[in-house]
């Protein structure tokens, strides 16, 4: 869908952001952050994110079309390559990727995990913006971040430095944002300006009914 009320020949910014990760990188909190509004699951069980969740934010000068995607892992069940496979359709089709960190996880484990997730992507990352976020800030000793910040951007050769957030304190959201809009390319407004989500409220409510199943059961 396209709304003409906002033309490139403006000035005007739009575009798809994939918020890739490991499982329980935050994807989902973050989008919900971004948005305003619960449009993701959000669960401490991995796999959460089934299928790519799309939200959207309308600026007065860009519109910033996000896709939450399933964590990456590696893994022979049939399922679990499926949910990496939309995780690398949405990476295909984005003008911009934001990879997220998890920030306690780096810290303890490295980026060993990451480095699978970003070799399996190299092809449409080499192409594309790639924006690295450390993700979780609130859960490491705050003068640890810039070491492990630091780590990121030694061991990735990204567009920009480490993007430090904490989505449930708003933490590195506003300059996430800029960030993101900076590198959309002009384009039109892809969608109407009050539109957060192309999901209808019966898929929203069956996704929330699906994560307190998540969250009370165990086996």
């Amino acid at each position: 869908m396209f709304c003409s009320s906002r033309l490139a020949s403006d000035g005007y910014r739009s575009g798809y952001i994939a918020l890739t990760g490991l499982p329980n990188s935050g994807k989902s909190t973050l989008l919900n952050r971004l948005i305003g509004q619960k449009l993701a699951v959000v669960s401490e069980k991995p796999q959460t994110t089934r299928v790519n969740v799309l939200g959207v934010l309308t600026r007065d000068d860009a519109q910033l079309i996000f896709i939450d995607t399933p964590g990456y892992h590696d893994s022979d069940k049939k399922i679990n390559r499926f949910f990496v496979r939309e995780a690398a359709a949405a990476c295909a089709d984005a003008d911009v990727i934001v990879h997220l960190f998890d920030a306690k996880k780096v810290k303890k484990s490295g980026l060993n995990n990451d480095e699978g997730f970003l070799k399996t992507l190299e092809e449409a990352t080499r192409k594309k913006i790639v924006i690295p976020v450390l993700s979780k800030s609130d859960l490491v000793k705050k003068n640890e971040l810039p070491g492990i910040a630091a780590l990121i951007s030694g061991t990735f050769s990204f567009n920009e430095k480490a993007v430090i957030t904490a989505a449930p304190l708003g933490l590195g959201i506003p300059e996430l944002i800029d960030l993101a809009v900076k590198h959309l390319p002009e384009g039109p407004m892809y969608f109407p300006e009050d539109t957060v989500s192309d999901r209808n409220a019966r898929d929203l409510c069956a996704e929330i009914i699906r994560e307190k199943i998540f969250r009370l059961l165990h086996d």
